[in-house]
């Protein structure tokens, strides 16, 4: 029962109400901690309602395709998660600190792809940037 459990979770990880996102990243960055080994953070400062789940589910989604990618292709030790409301938009940040990749890299794969189509889904803007230092910035912000 409780794998059930956990799969039907997956299928459909955003609980309907007003902290569901930020619930169900707290609960990702937890799991992916255990899991891991990784050094997972989820900062959110203010309340971030969202008008459906359909739109907190694709936010969801999003972050943990960037630090499922982090994980399986920068090998990371930490990934950062901010949620907030600036400049009347929502915007999600995913960090980490893994080897990166390069700005000359011009065929994205199927990961960002899907990150891509996602934010679309939603209205939102993908950017995916290397940090100067270490790592990866991933930031999607949706306009309200």
């Amino acid at each position: 029962m409780s794998h059930v459990r956990a799969l039907s979770r997956g299928l459909n990880p955003v609980v309907v109400d007003s902290s569901g996102l930020m619930s169900a990243l707290t609960e990702m960055t937890t799991r992916l901690s255990e899991l891991y080994g990784v050094k997972c953070d989820f900062q959110c400062d203010q309340m971030v309602l969202l008008a459906g789940n359909h739109t907190a589910t694709q936010f969801y989604r999003i972050a943990q395709e960037a630090t499922t990618n982090a994980i399986r292709h920068a090998h990371p030790t930490q990934i950062n998660i901010y949620l907030n409301c600036s400049d009347n938009a929502v915007v999600l940040r995913v960090l980490d600190d893994g080897r990166g990749f390069s700005a000359n890299d011009s065929t994205p794969g199927m990961g960002l792809r899907t990150m891509q189509y996602r934010a679309s889904l939603i209205n939102a803007e993908l950017i995916v940037t290397p940090l100067a230092s270490r790592g990866t910035e991933v930031v999607c912000k949706m306009p309200l």
